[in-house]
């Protein structure tokens, strides 16, 4: 899911590094060769960081949640994680573009009017705003397949029209059997686990989720994409 996570935590971080292009901004770090690299190899490595962040934490710390609780706790953490990217790359590229060290006063300085300008309260709203709506779209990609939001918010699902596609139906063997055996409150978690389960095989191969009835699972794939490297079958069997 963090494929549009990374992308946007590059853009933050080099504007940490880089800051405002302007030349008559105090708080901006001008753009030159030097930092440039410095930008780009920290990009690189917050990106890499993030990732692996949020496939060994966030996905497991998350993984029972509900929908809104994923996005305020993973945009907090977010938030918080882009602070302290800023507080540390944006004394750095200032002390490079001004040809001084960390210790010089002036860095910090730069730094305080940084931290209290309108340009970083509106880079703050505006990062959080993009966090709120890549989580979103994270999220529910990951659970019903990375085209269905797309379709329903661009009115596809208002327009119906015939295609060819292929489908999997996918029924648990036994459910009233492990329903009996676990309980109620225990079958729903092992529902949830299932349905995790099966949701990220969905995924991997470029399904999307038609619906859920009970413990059966519709996925659906146009008819190109479900018989491509044979989709519909590595899903039944992943």
């Amino acid at each position: 899911m963090i494929w549009l996570l990374v992308d946007h935590v590059f853009s933050v971080s080099n504007y940490a590094a880089v800051g405002s292009l302007s030349a008559d901004s105090h708080e901006g770090i001008q753009l030159d060769a030097g930092i440039y690299v410095f930008a780009s190899l920290a990009s690189f490595a917050v990106g890499c960081l993030v990732g692996v962040v949020e496939l060994l934490f966030l996905n497991r710390a998350f993984a029972a949640r509900s929908l809104g609780a994923k996005l305020v706790g993973k945009t907090l953490f977010y938030v918080a994680f882009l602070t302290v990217v800023v507080v540390v790359l944006y004394p750095i590229a200032a002390a490079m573009e001004m040809g001084t060290g960390l210790a010089d006063a002036r860095v910090w300085d730069r730094l305080g009017a940084f931290a209290v300008s309108m340009e970083s309260l509106s880079t703050g709203v505006q990062i959080t705003a993009s966090l709120v709506v890549s989580l979103f779209y994270a999220e529910i990609s990951e659970h019903l397949g990375a085209r269905v939001l797309t379709n329903f918010l661009t009115g596809r699902y208002h327009t119906p029209k015939r295609e060819r596609r292929v489908f999997l139906f996918s029924d648990m063997k036994s459910s009233t059997a492990i329903t009996e055996r676990l309980g109620h409150a225990r079958y729903f978690e092992f529902l949830r686990a299932y349905y995790d389960a099966l949701a990220d095989a969905v995924v991997r191969h470029e399904g999307e989720v038609y619906q859920y009835i009970g413990d059966e699972i519709v996925v659906s794939w146009p008819e190109e994409a479900g018989l491509r490297d044979a989709n519909g079958v590595r899903c039944a069997l992943a």
